[in-house]
């Protein structure tokens, strides 16, 4: 897949001062992959919850913490209750960029650029390298299988892994599936025999002998991204039987 990504460094210019510290960073995701390429930088996180990031409604204290640090980074599409917020805008091909490779390495990229500017002392370089070869070597695991899967996000994560996904009960995140979606997901499920969901995905009772594999798709606050992705994907070998 061809990787998109777009950086305006509007906010960033400010950088080389020391009137403005920290980077403030709009939710955990993409906190997830700066703590792996520097923990012991100064962050903000906006939204710190593991709900429904696009619906998120700000408060006036947020963006006083967008503006007053060295730098603002958001994903487009994914983080519009920040659109017009001065800062570092990053658009890649899936807003959900922590479920793909391309995704996250495009925002590796562009937080690496910001950590040079804003975290100069504190950030090493090499750290960006380091991390693209734990999350190539994560994603380089091939699972020749074929399983249904509750939503479409965990579609595109198993995509990654050539997972072949033949019903998906959700396919619009923004909406509930119909009762035929339902029974048609139910019948491909007895079919293929594997279910797999994420952790808040709802499922109706599945058929004896189906098998249900449960991966958390969304990092913890605090969490690295390579330790969330590790334990997602050593979760996913086990369950298929790898």
């Amino acid at each position: 897949m061809r990787r998109l990504l777009i950086l305006f460094p509007v906010l960033l210019s400010a950088c080389g001062t020391d009137k403005r510290e920290g980077i403030a960073l709009s939710n955990v995701p993409l906190y997830s992959v700066a703590l792996d390429l520097c923990d012991g930088c100064r962050y903000h996180v906006i939204v710190r919850g593991t709900g429904h990031m696009h619906s998120y409604e700000p408060s006036p204290k947020d963006q006083v913490v967008a503006t007053s640090s060295c730098a603002f980074v958001r994903i487009k599409e994914l983080d519009e209750w920040a659109r017009g917020w001065k800062g570092a805008v990053i658009a890649t091909p899936d807003p959900h960029f922590w479920l793909f490779r391309d995704g996250v390495e495009a925002v590796a990229d562009s937080l690496d650029a910001v950590l040079r500017r804003c975290e100069p002392k504190r950030y090493d370089p090499e750290n960006l390298v380091r991390f693209k070869e734990v999350v190539d070597s994560l994603f380089s695991v091939r699972l020749d299988r074929k399983v249904c899967a509750s939503s479409v996000l965990v579609q595109r994560f198993l995509s990654e892994f050539g997972v072949e996904v033949p019903c998906v009960l959700r396919s619009d995140e923004f909406r509930e599936p119909s009762p035929a979606e339902v029974q048609e997901f139910m019948k491909k499920a007895r079919e293929v025999g594997i279910v797999v969901k994420d952790t808040s995905d709802a499922l109706p009772a599945l058929s004896e002998g189906v098998s249900l594999i449960t991966l958390n798709l969304h990092p913890a606050h605090g969490e690295k991204y390579t330790e969330f992705l590790k334990r997602n994907v050593e979760r996913l070998v086990r369950g298929l039987d790898y």
